[in-house]
């Protein structure tokens, strides 16, 4: 079976967390509020299933370069 979705850009809202787990889609972390931020790095650092997503200028509304 191919598979289509290769990477999740998320928010890291638990629900999109949760897909991404169950469905082994590794995700690109871009937290914006609340307990995504906790979330994000529970994807990253603990389930090493995720890359952390950071825009150029810091701020959580900034562009993310190419490089990231």
């Amino acid at each position: 079976m191919y598979n289509a979705v290769h990477g999740f850009m998320s928010d890291c809202g638990w629900n999109s967390v949760m897909e991404s787990l169950c469905a082994g889609v590794p995700v690109f972390a871009w937290p914006m509020m609340e307990e995504q931020r906790l979330n994000a790095k529970f994807a990253v650092e603990e389930l090493r299933m995720g890359l952390r997503i950071r825009a150029s200028d810091g701020t959580k509304h900034g562009l993310v370069k190419a490089e990231q």
